[in-house]
């Protein structure tokens, strides 16, 4: 195979293993900022290595970006291949990066998000007839979650006066009258009118609505 034609584009890939690890004397620290401004930092070896091309022992001298990666038992090495003599070492380990985050993103999508079920591109017109979950609904749905949180407070605080009303402090005689207890209770009785009224609104609201509506 001729690279004279292609001579004008250039290649950035990852070398499959196995192939010969660098002597660990090459590698040292190499430090890119990226676009967004966090500075990177890996251990990493640039070197220049011979590919074979064919059978019959063509080679193709490519540029090899080496990072070192640890494990638990050490460490392990990463190559990177490239025609591009322009970028710097960690500007090209950084876009090597870039493409393995994009190849296991869609590798993700295509296992949770079935992107090869996609059979056809075609579109159609919606149908505004369509009924869809109506907001209203969780709306609704928040109203009463909190009315009936807020009657839980008004509650605690109504029984603290009622105890308060019963038992009151020793000395001089106190009258307890029906007025006196409808005023310690009558936050309570709004807050469970409120409650009903919101379970009601509630259990009126329809829970899809017509999309065009």
């Amino acid at each position: 195979m001729s690279f004279g034609a292609y001579a004008w584009r250039h290649t950035l890939t990852w070398r499959k293993q196995p192939c010969p690890d660098v002597d660990l004397a090459r590698f040292g620290q190499i430090t890119f900022t990226d676009p967004a401004g966090m500075v990177h930092t890996w251990p990493s070896a640039d070197t220049i290595v011979s590919i074979p091309v064919d059978d019959r022992g063509g080679m193709f001298e490519m540029r090899q970006v080496t990072r070192l990666l640890p494990t638990r038992t050490g460490s392990r090495q990463a190559h990177v291949l490239t025609t591009r003599t322009d970028l710097s070492a960690g500007e090209v380990l950084f876009r090597m990066g870039s493409r393995w985050r994009l190849e296991n993103y869609f590798r993700y999508a295509r296992m949770h998000f079935a992107l090869d079920a996609h059979d056809s591109y075609a579109a159609s017109d919606d149908d505004p007839d369509r009924m869809v979950p109506n907001p209203a609904k969780k709306t609704s749905r928040d109203t009463v979650n909190a009315a009936r949180a807020r009657l839980e407070r008004v509650q605690a605080t109504t029984d603290a006066a009622l105890l308060d009303w019963h038992t009151p402090p020793p000395g001089p005689a106190v009258t307890l009258t029906n007025a006196d207890h409808n005023q310690i209770t009558a936050p309570l009785w709004k807050t469970e009118e409120a409650l009903e009224q919101a379970r009601q609104a509630h259990a009126g609201t329809p829970a899809a609505s017509r999309w065009g509506r």
